[in-house]
């Protein structure tokens, strides 16, 4: 038994490599849950998102919910610095993203 044993601890356990690039949450982020988190970056409010979009501000608080459920933070802040640290987001003047007042980059 105890010779089992030791064939089993001495035995290497395969790792399996870890996948690069966005995990599982961050790939469910749709590309307009996308597009508000950078507008977020950018520091437009829900308001000023809403007007942006042509969409209502209610929508725009559901999106920041689910963006928030799926990257698994607290807070707009917190999912701001997920998207900057997992590449979601680039930083201001290197991407796409509208300035605050609407104009575009």
């Amino acid at each position: 038994m105890k010779e089992i044993s030791l064939r089993l601890v001495r035995r290497p356990v395969p790792r399996t490599p870890r996948p690069r690039g966005l995990s599982g949450e961050l790939r469910q982020l749709t590309a307009r849950e996308r597009e508000i988190l950078s507008l977020l970056a950018v520091g437009m409010g829900t308001a000023a998102i809403a007007g942006h979009l042509t969409i209502s501000t209610a929508t725009v608080r559901n999106h920041v919910q689910r963006i928030i459920a799926k990257l698994r933070v607290h807070s707009r802040l917190a999912a701001v610095a997920r998207g900057y640290a997992t590449g979601l987001i680039t930083a201001p003047g290197w991407g796409t993203a509208p300035k605050p007042d609407g104009s575009g980059a």
